[in-house]
């Protein structure tokens, strides 16, 4: 503890000589010789808000910054026992509780002997210029930041480590996503507990876009916002949820900061800035530098943001399949070029680089070169296009078709740029185009012979099946009426069994009809053209009924919903009257026949069912050959055609014929029908 004694009579103890001190704007104070402060002017008291009891002996550190209090008591007490005059900074605390730097400086008095007899100092308020060298040092730093990286996130983060304690007690950092959405990028306090809590409340009270202050304010008008000194009122208006109202009361925020960080007319996000327990007010000044330092972390960000799109758009370049040339206009010399560009003509990015498209274009001299280029340069032309030769590193010749123009961006210089391609494939398929349109030439024409022949060797199958049918039915027609003579003639005579015998001929004679009138219908299928029209198919089952003329026993059922499509109205009746007549034939007199459909898009599938004995398995297979019968022909009449015409009539239309039966249950013969008549183009006619 410091010796204290009062001397009984000093200067500063006259009247006039007080009131020139308390007039000056500095603060000043006096001790004895040990140190002891006896007095302050009134600067001093206006200033601090302390009393002279609070402030006398060693009072002075009440006002104290507490970082400061240690060095200053240690320097004082070094003056003092050496009796040296002392020049210090430190932080005094205003009566509003707000710190500002001074500059302390104190002598020693002596008297005529020597000795020291009191010691006479001064504070004068520096804070401004202190707050102004910072602020510059601060800028510096942050730029140095900033200039350091391209990864605008990082460094985003530690200029905001930067400006904790430099500018605030707490300081965040949020960036508008390309989809609109606010991220928080970064907060930073002296205590890490205190930024955990900023993070858990930025997750449990998401960002409010409509808010009327703060982020979202400046985000909407671009502009700055500044609270100098918070109220308690302020808080508990506008922040609504009790929680996070008593949250925010307790971190005792007392100024605060939001500036926009703008760069080209676009806000990219915001910096917050808040002063806490520094006790520190906001002003003029500190926005000012808040702004200063927003505009370059602003810049930061954009240019980050335009390296990276560089860089993605030099990729993207590097991975097409395309070589891009961009070249000087008047020396002609490469200044870029992609990795296509060296994949193609095998030289290296750099060994290109000192280059020019001659260099590469054995069919250019430089004359000729300037005379092509020169209506771009005049602006005569927006786009050349021409095919040439790149000669590559190894000496081989590239064919390419380059397209070059001349652009001028936004104040920038001029210069070529050329999409080039390899066009060596398009070469070869070329050439095999050409040797294929011969080939095809000559297969066309030889297919025209076929054709020809084929057309007229149909014709003679027409004639042929014709003269056939009718030469082979002639005799046929003579035998049924010989037979049919004979048993007129003979009268009463017929013994029973010469009238079987001779129905026997004539159910011979009319199935060897019927099996060349199948013949006939199973050569012409694909062969003779029929006119498509609308069908209705219920109608169409219907007409097919009624010329069938089932027993009264029978029943044949029709969907009522049968469908209308556009085909031939011959083959598909063909189709309809020879399953629903096998099923009449061979399931019966009482047999119940159902004729049903499904749509399947494109194509109808329709299925005639039957509930008579059914077809083993084993038959399924050969049922749809030619001649193909289960039962005797004696004892059911058939020419074993029907399910054969059947199968080329669907076929031919890209349909499909089966069946399902089971011996016994019954039997279903299922087939597909085009809802169109696409089939008569896609497929020429046999």
């Amino acid at each position: 503890m410091l010796e204290t004694s009062r001397l009984p009579e000093r200067r500063a103890s006259d009247a006039g000589y007080r009131t020139l001190i308390d007039a000056m704007p500095q603060i000043m104070w006096a001790t004895d010789a040990n140190g002891w402060h006896y007095y302050y002017n009134r600067r001093w008291y206006e200033y601090t808000g302390l009393s002279e009891a609070d402030s006398l002996g060693f009072g002075f550190t009440n006002a104290l910054h507490p970082d400061d209090k240690e060095r200053t008591l240690e320097r004082w007490q070094r003056a003092w026992g050496h009796g040296e005059s002392y020049e210090i900074e430190y932080r005094f605390r205003s009566h509003d509780g707000a710190y500002r730097w001074f500059i302390g400086r104190a002598s020693p008095v002596r008297a005529p002997g020597g000795e020291i007899v009191e010691w006479v100092g001064t504070c004068t308020d520096i804070d401004d210029q202190k707050r102004a060298s910072e602020a510059q040092r601060f800028l510096g730093e942050a730029s140095a930041l900033l200039a350091d990286t391209l990864d605008y996130e990082e460094t985003l983060a530690r200029v905001a480590q930067l400006a904790v304690p430099h500018i605030a007690d707490w300081c965040a950092v949020d960036i508008c996503e390309a989809d609109g959405q606010l991220r928080r990028l970064a907060v930073a306090h002296v205590d890490p507990s205190k930024v955990t809590l900023a993070w858990e409340l930025n997750r449990r009270y998401p960002f409010n876009s409509s808010a009327p202050t703060g982020v979202a304010n400046v985000l909407r008008t671009g502009k700055s916002e500044m609270i100098s000194e918070i109220p308690e009122e302020l808080i508990r208006t506008v922040v609504k949820d009790p929680e996070l109202r008593e949250i925010t009361l307790s971190l005792g925020l007392r100024s605060s900061m939001v500036v926009p960080l703008v760069t080209r007319g676009r806000t990219l996000g915001a910096i917050s800035l808040v002063a806490a327990e520094s006790g520190r007010l906001f002003s003029r000044s500190d926005l000012e530098l808040a702004e200063d330092l927003a505009r370059r972390a602003a810049v930061a960000v954009d240019n980050a943001e335009l390296y990276r799109e560089l860089h993605q758009f030099r990729a993207t370049l590097d991975w097409t399949a395309d070589c891009v040339f961009m070249f000087d206009p008047e020396t002609f010399q490469f200044f870029y070029v992609n990795q296509g560009a060296v994949d193609q003509v095998g030289y290296t990015h750099e060994e290109l680089l000192r280059m020019t498209p001659l260099d590469i274009k054995p069919e250019f001299d430089e004359a000729r070169f300037r005379e092509m280029v020169a209506p771009l340069l005049a602006g005569e032309r927006s786009l050349h296009t021409f095919t040439t030769i790149h000669r590559h590193k190894d000496g081989h010749d590239v064919p390419v078709e380059i397209a070059l123009q001349y652009v001028r961006p936004e104040g920038q210089d001029g210069r070529f740029v050329a999409v080039v391609r390899d066009i060596t494939e398009r070469k070869r398929a070329e050439e095999a185009m050409r040797e294929s349109e011969q080939r095809y030439r000559e297969r066309s024409e030889e297919l025209a012979r076929v054709a020809e022949a084929l057309e007229n060797r149909n014709r003679e199958l027409d004639q042929f099946a014709y003269v056939t049918s009718h030469d082979l039915k002639a005799p046929l027609r003579g035998i049924a009426n010989l037979a049919q003579w004979v048993e007129e003639d003979l009268d009463e005579a017929v013994t029973p069994e010469v009238r079987q015998h001779l129905e026997l001929l004539r159910g011979r004679v009319n199935r060897m009809e019927g099996l060349i009138d199948g013949i006939l219908q199973y050569s012409r299928v694909g062969r003779v053209a029929v006119q498509p029209e609308r069908v209705d198919v219920g109608q169409l089952v219907a007409d097919v009924v009624d010329l069938l003329a089932p027993p009264e026993s029978a029943t044949v059922e029709v969907a009522p919903d049968m469908p209308t499509l556009t085909t031939e109205r011959l083959p598909l009746q063909q189709v309809f009257q020879n399953l629903i007549g096998n099923a009449l034939k061979h399931a019966g007199p009482a047999v119940r026949v159902r004729v049903s459909y499904r749509d399947h898009g494109t194509s109808y599938e329709f299925a005639v069912t039957d509930d008579g004995p059914g077809i083993p398995p084993q038959y399924h297979g050969r049922i749809f050959g030619i001649f193909q019968t289960l039962a005797s022909r004696d004892k059911v009449e058939g020419s074993g055609l029907g399910l054969a015409l059947i199968k080329k009539i669907v076929e031919y239309r890209r349909g499909r014929v089966w069946l399902e039966s089971t011996e016994g249950q019954g039997t279903t013969f299922f087939f597909t029908w085009p809802k169109d008549t696409w089939y008569m183009l896609a497929r020429p006619p046999s």
